[in-house]
């Protein structure tokens, strides 16, 4: 972030205006968002200077628009004044979801059709603004910055002709080769990179991550990308690889040369996490052969960061290179347009650029050095610092851990359930989905793994670290109890799932719920392996009802099970004890990210859903309970979600409006 002191002890260049093109104007309302936020703490002292005109506004965003004539010609039209002001323009040439209609046909935006817009803009303001500043995240022909042949340089005519036009700074990021710059050496050109932004967002979905020599590495999937992947392992400290392209060059497919084959330059993979890094996914096939191969070299989980997710040939690909294993996630920046069902797949990413834009305009508008803005150095070592050196007491499971205990909480219920009006969302085809998702997680938490002592050490072969397996008779009964007591009221039916082939902790639990089981002679219990089991809840999930595990078991199989939803967002948990005590929680799988937080956009159907459980379990009051569970269920049949977990043909309201939708449709049944 900018100095703010240095910001408040310098000028504005000119009241700032920001128009957000159609192509991108959810972006640029959370950039607007910022920039507010941003300056309702700066420049506490009254000053007499015209340039504070507005300095301090709850919206910085110009309404303009590019209407067409039936014939397809457009014209640009601001709808407000800009006169004397510094004018930020952005605007996203790869949406391709816009269209237009020319004498009665339907057409897609293209590039082309972004940049003539955006030109038209420009003309509108040109003489008025005092001064006019593009942002173009992905710049313009940016893929044909060079000329191997008798062809056009597209690229640096397109910075030309915007130079030409009155713009005094273009603003990009990761620009495909920012030596296209130097077609416009006397104007302001910056090309940003978001190093720090994939980073944060990939440690905090994957919280396991170790960034460090034994267990990561950083490599490049082409040489263009080198650049890239140096800054990478040096800022992180790990080692990097490369592969390079052998391409047939007698051939020429879809503009291009095809790739023969990827061959590999670098240290050895196995057992490492790996990260791959470049500009963009076009088709995404050069990079998922990339990750196949690392996978065939025995690395470990492999993660792909691109500022620009384009998916051009769509994701059949990358899903069925998930489901094989391949690729673990896929990290993309919110600068360019990405379709809904990209959003809602489980290894997809946001890597959130608004801030970070917004702190660029903020500085660029005082005219002040943004040295600490394109350097994230010293952000990403205090954010390694965080991972590598945060003792496991100052973490968040921690302290859960030591609530848990200070309760006497030892079981966990995590009822899941697909509800009619979002089965687009799960991952699971027509004929999983057709005997409905309705099952109860029962698992312990009073035993097991994680509940155990981390053991640390050196022994003949380095550091070693380790935990163990505890189960006793008292803490498998306990929550065995739970489960068949819950099951007579439902379907009478409880799975238990174990490892009792190898381990002896299992058959200790096998051994001790079979015994329990014969208290309940009404319901009907089976056992089952964990691993059969992950797999057949995929296949035949309907035929689950309670769902009885072990801690570690039931804390990857049960986020396996909400899952299957397509959202986490949805249910509640409760956590029991034997005397009557509960903790009742919303079960997201996941933090919300920075964007989202104290702005009303977090869904409260969680919560809600975590207080009918506490009316069922701990005051057993059903009814109740369940007049609760109805209410969301319209909610979601009336197609209202917040915007953290919307789903297609939603209305995005605030949380508090969710809550209020949700207190409505209780009211109708009471």
């Amino acid at each position: 972030m900018t100095n703010i002191e240095m910001l408040e002890k310098t000028l504005p260049v000119a009241p700032l205006k920001l128009i957000a093109m159609e192509s991108c104007q959810a972006l640029g309302q959370k950039v607007n968002d910022y920039i507010v936020s941003f300056r309702e703490n700066t420049i506490n002292e009254v000053t007499e200077s015209p340039l504070y005109i507005n300095y301090k506004s709850n919206n910085y965003l110009v309404d303009c628009s590019c209407p067409r004539f039936g014939s397809g010609e457009a014209k640009g039209v601001l709808k407000e004044t800009i006169r004397g002001t510094d004018l930020f323009i952005m605007t996203d040439v790869c949406n391709y979801s816009l269209t237009y209609t020319v004498n009665g046909h339907v057409n897609h935006m293209s590039p082309d059709d972004h940049y003539q817009d955006l030109k038209r803009i420009i003309a509108a303001a040109t003489g008025k603004a005092r001064r006019i500043n593009v942002i173009m995240p992905f710049l313009y022909e940016s893929r044909q910055h060079k000329r191997t042949r008798r062809e056009s340089l597209d690229c640096a005519l397109a910075l030309e002709e915007l130079n030409a036009m009155g713009v005094t700074n273009i603003i990009t990021f990761d620009a495909h080769d920012p030596r296209v710059q130097n077609a416009i050496p006397l104007s302001g050109f910056d090309s940003f990179d978001p190093p720090y932004q994939f980073l944060k967002a990939l440690f905090r979905e994957v919280p396991d991550i170790r960034p460090d020599k034994e267990h990561l590495m950083i490599v490049s999937p082409d040489e263009g990308a080198m650049h890239r992947a140096v800054y990478f392992s040096n800022v992180l400290g790990v080692d990097m690889g490369m592969f390079y392209k052998r391409r047939d060059y007698s051939t020429v497919v879809n503009g291009k040369n095809p790739i023969v084959a990827h061959e590999f330059l670098g240290d050895d993979v196995t057992g490492k996490d790996v990260i791959i890094v470049d500009d963009m996914i076009s088709s995404g096939e050069s990079m998922l052969d990339v990750a196949k191969q690392l996978k065939e070299r025995e690395a470990g989980r492999v993660f792909v960061c691109t500022t620009f997710g384009l998916f051009t040939d769509g994701l059949a690909k990358f899903d069925e290179y998930y489901e094989k294993g391949y690729i673990s996630k896929v990290v993309t920046t919110n600068l360019n347009y990405r379709p809904q069902e990209l959003l809602t797949r489980p290894y997809y990413q946001e890597a959130d650029m608004s801030k970070f834009l917004a702190s660029i305009i903020d500085a660029l508008n005082h005219n002040v050095s943004i040295s600490s803005v394109q350097s994230p150095t010293d952000k990403i070592h205090k954010l390694l610092e965080k991972y590598k050196n945060e003792p496991l007491t100052k973490r968040p499971e921690y302290a859960l851990l030591k609530l848990r205990k200070k309760l006497g909480v030892t079981t966990n219920l995590r009822p899941v359930r697909l509800y009619p009006a979002l089965m687009e969302l799960s991952p699971l085809n027509k004929n999983a989905l057709s005997g409905g998702l309705d099952y109860l997680f029962v698992r312990d938490i009073a035993g097991g793994v994680l509940c155990s002592e981390q053991v640390k050490g050196k022994g003949v072969h380095g550091p070693e670290a380790y935990e163990y397996e505890y189960y006793n008779q008292k803490i498998v009964e306990d929550t065995a109890r739970f489960a068949f007591e819950l099951a007579k009221g439902r379907r009478n039916k409880v799975v238990s799932l174990d490892k009792a082939n190898v381990l002896g902790s299992s058959r200790l639990w096998r051994k001790t719920v079979t015994e329990i089981g014969k208290e309940y002679p009404e319901v009907e219990l089976s056992h089952e392996y964990i691993d059969s089991a992950a797999l057949k809840l995929i296949r035949r999930p309907w035929e689950y009802d309670v769902i009885l595990t072990a801690n570690l078991f039931g804390d990857i199989i049960s986020d396996e099970g909400t899952g299957l939803t397509g959202t986490a967002g949805l249910f509640g948990s409760a956590e029991l004890s034997v005397s009557g005590k509960g903790l009742y929680t919303p079960n997201q799988l996941h933090y919300p990210d920075e964007s989202v937080i104290g702005k009303q956009k977090v869904s409260p159907v969680g919560m809600i859903m975590a207080a009918a459980l506490m009316l069922r379990c701990s005051f057993g009051l059903e009814k109740e309970a369940k007049t609760v569970e109805n209410a969301i269920e319209k909610v979601l049949e009336a197609k209202i979600s917040t915007e953290d977990m919307k789903y297609p043909g939603a209305k995005i309201v605030l949380t508090g409006e969710m809550a209020d939708f949700c207190c409505q449709f209780l009211g109708k049944d009471v």
